[in-house]
């Protein structure tokens, strides 16, 4: 079954969704394998390296809750295929929207990532006393 992507939503299908959970679920493993090494760490820069592996499962995981693409919202000018001929036309007027959507859904993932980076930090700290 096919799966059209609609102008000014950057839908995606039930396979994208799944996908972005299996990544979702992949970051999350890396997080925790990398916690688990940092505990202990005297240094407070390499508590660090958490940050990114939690950016990456998170952003997963809203997408997939979403179903919102970003990278495609995040694009200046959308193509629609019309038709079977696979003649292109642009179109503009959704780009606003989805790129003010995109940049929300950035937002909100950088937001939760350095709240579980955070309390990963003072709840490591804190088993250490």
């Amino acid at each position: 079954m096919s799966y059209p992507l609609e102008p000014g939503v950057c839908n995606i299908n039930p396979g994208g969704v799944q996908k972005r959970i299996n990544h979702g679920v992949k970051g999350t493993v890396i997080a925790i394998i990398t916690g688990y090494l940092l505990l202990g760490e005297d240094n407070l820069w390499f508590y660090g390296l958490i940050f990114p592996p939690v950016l990456f499962s998170v952003v997963c995981f809203v997408q997939a809750f979403a179903k919102y693409c970003i990278a495609i919202g995040l694009r200046t000018t959308w193509i629609q295929y019309m038709g079977k001929s696979g003649s292109a036309q642009p179109i503009s007027w959704f780009k606003d929207r989805d790129w003010v959507k995109s940049q929300k859904i950035i937002a909100t993932s950088l937001l939760i990532s350095l709240v579980i980076a955070g309390m990963f930090v003072l709840l490591s700290k804190e088993c250490q006393y």
